[in-house]
């Protein structure tokens, strides 16, 4: 049955329980509406959302011992994690994807940290890094 202004499509009245029952979808909507806004306000303040902007932009380049290396941190959360590739001068089809479990709170360190990484690889591993990756 449908209701009309607090009444039955027939015409008769029914109780303030009844009513109370038969608003309680429109509430419950409206609850979930608010909690949902208030997650997605809370996921913006903190940094999350967009896949996208976690997506990968290299924000540095240099060339380093016959390497080049090619830094762009990856966003997670609020935080940055150490990432780039490495690749040969010489033969840029290899490449070896570097990510690191560290977190640093600013692009800014994230880059001085992933080229410090990329660096320490290239020092320690040479092309004994490009066997190791998948």
């Amino acid at each position: 049955m449908h209701r009309i202004c607090g009444r039955l499509a027939t015409g008769q009245s029914y109780s303030g329980q009844a009513r109370r029952a038969a608003d309680k979808p429109l509430q419950w909507r409206s609850h979930l509406h608010r909690k949902n806004h208030m997650l997605n306000w809370l996921k913006s303040l903190l940094g999350g959302g967009d896949s996208a902007a976690g997506a990968n932009t290299v924000q540095h380049e240099e060339d380093y011992n016959g390497y080049h290396l090619a830094i762009s941190p990856i966003r997670v959360g609020g935080q940055y994690r150490v990432a780039g590739t490495i690749s040969r001068v010489d033969d840029p089809d290899r490449v070896y994807r570097l990510i690191r479990a560290d977190l640093c709170p600013s692009m800014d360190i994230a880059v001085e940290q992933s080229l410090m990484k990329a660096r320490q690889t290239v020092d320690q591993l040479g092309d004994r890094m490009f066997d190791q990756s998948p």
